[in-house]
């Protein structure tokens, strides 16, 4: 009987040499961070849209009631728990109105000019839109100006109460008001009472001294501070009515 020879053929493969490991490794590493990219991505894109479409304009009800109506407003980012983050920078978007017959927008504020309703629009930098609706109503009220919250305010506002001019200790040409409005009841009686009436004719607003000073109708060493077209001059002449 044959007994054939079984061969057995021994196929050698050799271990990776040491200096194949980087080559190995950096292989894995590649496939590896291929891999997270892939993943993570779509992630990070869907956040990133999410983040860049909250904006908010605060106050978020825009309702202008009144012929004393104004509004100033400020964009801001909310973050995704709906907190509110940090302000947006101005030089960063654009504001325009729908209708400015009806709100007139000046630096952030809004300032109503015909009763209906409009909105206020935004375009930032990067490509992101909001739309706020605003109602204006009652402009057609007669005002009712307060001394102390809106003529105490625009006298602060053209300095006619500060130190180097009627608020200093001893006044100015014989008119003085107190230090940036903190006597509203001195200032009234010196304004209404004093110098014989003549800084206020109830009769003829245009004729008062608190109105012509300020114009330069008449001389004033200040200058002139309030334009007769302006809102401050209307405000002073209405309440003087």
């Amino acid at each position: 009987m044959n007994h054939e020879t079984e061969k057995w053929v021994l196929i050698h493969h050799p271990e990776p040499s040491a200096k194949n490991f980087p080559k190995l490794l950096t292989m894995q590493n590649r496939n590896l961070t291929l891999l997270l990219i892939l993943l993570l991505t779509p992630f990070r894109i869907g956040l990133s849209n999410e983040t860049k479409s909250k904006l908010i304009v605060l106050p978020e009800r825009l309702k202008l009631i009144g012929p004393k109506a104004k509004q100033q407003i400020a964009i801001y980012e909310r973050a995704l728990d709906g907190s509110i983050g940090k302000a947006l920078d101005k030089e960063t978007y654009k504001l325009t109105i729908a209708n400015p017959e009806i709100v007139q927008l000046q630096k952030h504020t809004l300032i109503p000019t015909k009763e209906g309703t409009t909105s206020l629009n935004l375009t930032t930098d990067d490509g992101r839109t909001l739309s706020s609706s605003i109602q204006v109503s009652a402009l057609s009220e007669s005002p009712k100006w307060s001394f102390r919250n809106d003529i105490e305010n625009i006298l602060t506002k053209l300095n006619c109460n500060s130190g180097a001019c009627h608020g200093a200790l001893a006044g100015k040409g014989g008119f003085k008001l107190s230090l940036r409005g903190y006597d509203p009841l001195f200032d009234h009686k010196t304004i209404t009472r004093e110098s014989l009436g003549r800084r206020i004719e109830y009769a003829d607003p245009a004729k008062s001294l608190l109105l012509t000073k300020p114009t330069g109708a008449v001389p004033h060493k200040g200058g002139i501070r309030v334009d007769v077209d302006s809102a401050d001059y209307k405000m002073l002449s209405e309440w003087i009515l």
